[in-house]
C-alpha cells in the first residue's frame, strides 16, 4: 500500500468518526399536532390524521378542523376535535357517511361531515383562535 492511499484511507475513517456524533443525534419533538396523512379515496372514503410528536398527551377539546372549499376565505364546514391524542400516537377522523368502507371506519377515532374535501380545498386545523397546520 502506498503512502498516499494510506493518507487516503485515514483521512476517510477520520471523516467517518467526525461524523457519528451527528448519526446519533435525534430530532426535537414537535411542539405541537399536524396533519400526518389526508385521505381522499374513491366515493365516500375521506379521512384525515393527527399526528403527536410532542412528549406528551394532547388534550383536543380545544382543536378544531375548518374546510375551506372553492377558495372561500370563510369555513365551509368545522369540527371540534373531542378526545386526545397520546405522544407518538395518531388521531383519525374520518368523513360521516353510512356508505365509508368498513376498514377506513374502523381506524376512527372520531366522524365528522366536515372531512368532505375535494383535493382543491384546504383544511385548517386549529388550536383555538391559533392555525396549527394546514
Amino acid at each position: 500500500m502506498t503512502k498516499r492511499s494510506v493518507l487516503s484511507l485515514l483521512a476517510g475513517v477520520s471523516m467517518l468518526f467526525a461524523l457519528l456524533p451527528f448519526a446519533a443525534a435525534s430530532a426535537a419533538p414537535a411542539s405541537d399536532v399536524f396533519f400526518s396523512e389526508y385521505i381522499e379515496g374513491s366515493g365516500y372514503n375521506k379521512a384525515l390524521e393527527i399526528y403527536n410528536g410532542t412528549n406528551g398527551t394532547i388534550d383536543l377539546s380545544t382543536y378544531s378542523i375548518d374546510l375551506y372549499s372553492n377558495a372561500n376565505t370563510s369555513p365551509n364546514a368545522s369540527v371540534t376535535l373531542v378526545g386526545s391524542v397520546a405522544a407518538g400516537d395518531t388521531f383519525v377522523i374520518v368523513l360521516d357517511d353510512s356508505r365509508i368502507d368498513p376498514a377506513l371506519l374502523a381506524l376512527a377515532d372520531q366522524e365528522s361531515n366536515a372531512i368532505n374535501a375535494n383535493g382543491d380545498d384546504t383544511y385548517v386545523l386549529r388550536n383555538g383562535s391559533t392555525n396549527v397546520d394546514s
